[in-house]
């Protein structure tokens, strides 16, 4: 059985409903989200906006301060319009041709063979969400092309809103293997295990949407257009102007969750990743119901209070700090002597120099595979292609123990036992703050850093199975 066989019955289990849209253990390496670089080399190109909603960021210790209140609990998207009655066609299913015979098939748009191509990652957790605020303000790119992932099990629907200019939003979805449209923008691909239902498809309002069901786990990726760019043959560009909200939701149903911590309402990013850690860290770890879910909830509370739940993708999540790189690609390394923070766990490379200790503690976790096979699991989980992966797996080095510690059970159960010790049992000073927004949420003083680690648990116990 591999680990993403133990994910899928594990996720048959979960009742809740999930999200999508940084020293010593706190070297905080935070930083304002920066447009066109996800954890510093995920993007293709450079920083498209000038214009970026963000979410939360703690500042690293060679970073500005940053984090606005218009991330988390801005909510409303701003658009002109964009409601079911004035946004195009709806209930598009792939259809049939008006004589009745086979199938519409959706037109072989490929909008970066053809156009200019801003890649981003939008991590989509199991049962959760993603949502970003951009813009074409570059006049660079005609294309903002997103990697994500269809969950098998539960439908996945992709939400583009315009916010500002005069243009007909367009969503493409595609294969990431392969290329294959699954969905062109109105009409969608029908194939066993493919259920394309589009509910706007924006060429009147101010919105597109469309919902895809699958039975299999699917890589794909989202192309975020406009309908002037697919008509000219993604020859035209998109106004200056143009800015947008994309918000992908896997809604696997279930009770809501209250993301409140410390008073503060999560926002649904991070939200989501709390949720993640719920439904699929939680199950991995070691000891009792109680005792897993106690060991989480620290973890969680610092992850989230240093701002790595804010990021766009918190699996591959790599920040070299102490005057270093900052936000960093997912295979490259931080040099020896930095603060060098990665995963979900928000935990410290330089913290865990044995190697042989962290491969054991995921042979431990994962009874039956190999060190190489939880690597590359741990990789695909991230959102990295079957190479990339591959490379992950045949690693050594400061490479290899980082990706281990972003196994995201590994990462919590290495992680925990410092966090206990640092931030509950004693009171060290990079446990608590208002230096920047997260830390000032969930961990202004002691006192309330307790109580937010009392939420946090809540959270989780509301959804772990």
């Amino acid at each position: 059985m591999t680990m993403g066989d133990m994910r899928a019955g594990q996720a048959r289990l979960l009742v809740a409903v999930l999200l999508l849209l940084l020293g010593a253990c706190g070297g905080g390496a935070g930083a304002t989200q920066d447009a066109g670089d996800d954890n510093g080399g995920d993007a293709a190109e450079e920083p498209r906006s000038d214009a970026q909603d963000v979410d939360a960021a703690p500042p690293g210790d060679d970073v500005a301060a940053a984090g606005a209140d218009s991330g988390p609990d801005s909510g409303e998207y701003g658009n002109d319009g964009g409601d079911e009655a004035d946004g195009g066609a709806a209930g598009i299913d792939g259809g049939t041709d008006a004589d009745g015979g086979q199938p519409v098939q959706p037109e072989d748009r490929r909008p970066c063979d053809r156009g200019a191509c801003w890649e981003h990652a939008a991590a989509l957790p199991r049962c959760g969400s993603f949502r970003i605020d951009e813009d074409f303000s570059t006049g660079k790119y005609n294309v903002h092309s997103y990697s994500s992932k269809l969950w098998a099990g539960a439908p996945t629907r992709m939400a583009l809103d315009r916010t500002l200019g005069t243009w007909q939003p367009a969503v493409i979805v595609s294969e990431a293997a392969g290329g294959t449209i699954l969905f062109d923008g109105s009409v969608g691909l029908t194939r066993a295990g493919l259920d394309v239902r589009a509910v706007l498809d924006g060429t009147t309002g101010a919105r597109a949407e469309v919902e895809i069901s699958s039975t299999a786990d699917l890589s794909v990726t989202v192309h975020v257009t406009g309908w002037e760019v697919i008509q000219s043959g993604f020859v035209e560009f998109l106004p200056g102007s143009a800015e947008y909200t994309l918000s992908i939701d896997n809604d696997c149903g279930g009770p809501d969750i209250n993301c409140v911590v410390n008073g503060h309402t999560v926002g649904e990013s991070p939200c989501g990743w709390l949720r993640y850690t719920a439904q699929n860290v939680v199950p991995q770890l070691e000891g009792t119901r109680d005792q897993r879910l106690t060991n989480a909830a620290r973890v969680a509370w610092w992850s989230i209070k240093e701002g790595v739940l804010y990021r766009p993708n918190p699996l591959s999540y790599s920040y070299c700090g102490a005057s270093g790189s900052g936000y960093i690609d997912p295979l490259e390394t931080c040099p020896d002597g930095r603060a060098w923070q990665v995963g979900l766990s928000g935990v410290q490379v330089p913290n865990f120099k044995d190697l042989a200790e962290l491969e054991d503690t995921a042979l431990r976790l994962f009874p039956g595979l190999t060190v190489d096979t939880v690597l590359f699991d741990a990789a695909r989980e991230a959102l990295l292609d079957d190479v990339d992966a591959a490379a992950v797996a045949a690693s050594t080095g400061a490479l290899r123990r980082s990706w281990l510690l972003r196994t995201s059970a590994v990462g919590f159960t290495v992680q925990e036992p410092i966090v206990t010790y640092e931030c509950i049992d004693h009171s060290y000073s990079w446990c608590y703050g208002t230096g920047w927004d997260s830390t000032r949420w969930y961990a202004p003083d002691r006192e309330h850093a307790m109580l937010a680690i009392d939420d946090v648990r809540a959270i989780l116990a509301a959804a772990a199975p």
